[in-house]
């Protein structure tokens, strides 16, 4: 399959791109890079995990909870953190966090957090997400579109150097 490209304002640059891996046309199928597409969450099926999870889990820590969304387990995913928890509890800038599951026999990885500030500052958190490491987290702990990722700041002191936050997955029914 080829694709090309033309800058509507100079007929004369055309870019062509080309592949030999299939492409199934079908929506529900595979994209041209074998990675399976899922359909989104609907805020009905949002609210409801959230909800489920909440039933179960308490935690006097500082702590957020995530619906695991498709774009969420897929090679070069980042998973946004909330903008009110990043605010409160995060400092302005980049840098790293453990992710742990002590009920899986306390394995840990390490995360790059990724952190955007307001324009025209340098400390009001627009957006922070989990970036490079995330893959391999969501990997191993074969997370699924519908689950339910609970991060409890377990280092929650301003100097900390690196985060660490304790992860509870509640699965899919």
């Amino acid at each position: 399959m080829c694709l090309e490209t033309l800058d509507a304002g100079d007929q004369s640059k055309k870019m062509k791109f080309c592949t030999s891996a299939p492409v199934d046309r079908n929506r529900g199928g595979t994209m041209n890079n074998g990675v399976k597409r899922f359909r989104g969450l609907s805020l009905n099926e949002k609210t409801e995990a959230i909800g489920r999870a909440r039933e179960v889990f308490t935690s006097e820590m500082p702590h957020f909870m995530v619906v695991v969304h498709p774009s969420y387990i897929h090679p070069g995913s980042t998973v946004s953190i909330p903008m009110s928890f990043a605010r409160e509890h995060m400092k302005a800038r980049d840098g790293d966090a453990i992710l742990s599951r002590e009920y899986d026999g306390g394995r840990r990885w390490k995360v790059k957090v990724i952190v955007n500030t307001d324009p025209g500052t340098s400390s009001r958190i627009s957006t922070a997400s989990f970036g490079i490491g995330w893959k391999d987290f969501a990997g191993a702990n074969r997370l699924g579109v519908g689950d339910v990722c609970a991060f409890e700041l377990v280092n929650s002191s301003p100097g900390a150097a690196v985060l660490t936050f304790r992860v509870t997955i509640f699965r899919k029914r």
